[in-house]
């Protein structure tokens, strides 16, 4: 019996990556594509601003259902980040929201907004430059 097993699992092995692989150059064609219907990369590097919203479904507690998840990132160069996160915990909208404007931070929790704590600031100006650095290259 375990004999038998063993060309299934070896089969399994190999086409769960070769697939996994097919979806991600499926997801870069996608995104090459949409680069070229904006002028190409040498255009895009030139922007300063940009917004993009991602929308989908994830499951945020194992067990529980996936649920609808939208997040939205807005920014401009060089020194101002925005990112909310919109989705149901347990039937219930929830919204929360970051942004950084040039030396401070703030943090929105549907609609109660404090200052950043500083690590969370630093971490995200971090993030902010990376990203920034990885979209000039």
């Amino acid at each position: 019996m375990r004999a038998c097993m063993i060309p299934a699992i070896v089969a399994v092995c190999f086409l769960a990556p070769a697939s996994s692989v097919r979806a991600q150059d499926k997801a870069a064609a996608i995104i090459d594509k949409a680069i070229a219907a904006q002028g190409g990369p040498e255009k895009l590097k030139k922007l300063r601003s940009m917004r993009i919203t991602v929308s989908g479904r994830g499951t945020l507690v194992p067990g529980q259902d996936a649920t609808p998840i939208e997040i939205e990132d807005a920014w401009q160069m060089p020194e101002r980040y925005k990112t909310t996160l919109r989705l149901q915990s347990n039937g219930i909208p929830v919204t929360m929201t970051q942004g950084v404007d040039g030396t401070t931070g703030w943090i929105s929790a549907n609609g109660q907004t404090q200052p950043m704590p500083e690590a969370a600031l630093a971490e995200m100006k971090e993030q902010k430059y990376a990203e920034d650095l990885d979209r000039l290259l």
